[in-house]
């Protein structure tokens, strides 16, 4: 967390995922983040790779992460936005490293 009047950088929760390139937006008051990839490159080669589709979000307030149900389309380099009510989740990758694209859009609420 940035601590503007210290110009200063603090240690919170970590990410229960391990991840890049996942989508992230403020939604009551919470930081959700969706999606993703992970894996080890080696000579230039992604290896052990996997996309993610789980949903996580994070209260500053408790400095605290919750789970929530994973979108249906696992991917990563996400456009996400909320709109009203709605998470709305589009396009991304559905294999590691950006080379198969996807038209897939879902939206996820709290209700």
């Amino acid at each position: 967390m940035y601590l503007p009047e210290r110009d200063t950088w603090e240690l919170r929760a970590p990410l229960p995922t391990t991840r890049s390139g996942h989508g992230l937006v403020v939604y009551r008051d919470r930081l959700f983040a969706m999606g993703g990839e992970s894996g080890v490159i080696r000579n230039g080669q992604i290896t052990q790779g996997k996309v993610f589709g789980q949903m996580e979000s994070y209260d500053p307030a408790s400095d605290r992460w919750q789970s929530h149900a994973p979108m249906p389309t696992p991917r990563h380099a996400v456009g996400a936005v909320t709109i009203g009510d709605w998470i709305y989740v589009a396009g991304g990758g559905a294999v590691t490293g950006g080379a198969v694209q996807s038209a897939v859009h879902e939206a996820f609420t709290l209700g």
